[in-house]
């Protein structure tokens, strides 16, 4: 039994591939193209394309979205580059105490 487990951890998990994978491979995509890209499903490739900075679509805004495959390639590249954005930092004024704060003593 031992021998059965040691074996089946050398072996490389992949991720299921939909039949047609290879559809993401033109210059035009959609929203199910970009999933397949990320290997994820259509409502996290959805929650991506509507954040900040991802590529503008082509024509209609609202309904059947599509992008430029290597405007897609370029943001995930970019991002995958800065993992962790650098925000501004906060002003804390050291003074303040704000006054719905009651302090025991």
């Amino acid at each position: 039994m031992r021998e059965n487990i040691y074996q089946l951890k050398s072996v490389k998990i992949q991720m299921p591939v939909a039949p047609g994978s290879e559809a993401y491979a033109g210059d035009v995509w959609t929203i199910q193209d970009i999933a397949l890209y990320l290997r994820s499903s259509e409502l996290s490739a959805s929650r991506r394309v509507n954040q900040e900075g991802f590529p503008r679509p082509l024509g209609n805004l609202q309904r059947n979205r599509r992008w430029l495959a290597k405007d897609v390639k370029e943001f995930f590249e970019k991002l995958s580059k800065t993992p962790y954005a650098i925000r501004p930092e906060l002003q804390v004024e050291s003074s303040y105490e704000p006054s719905t704060i009651i302090f025991r003593d």
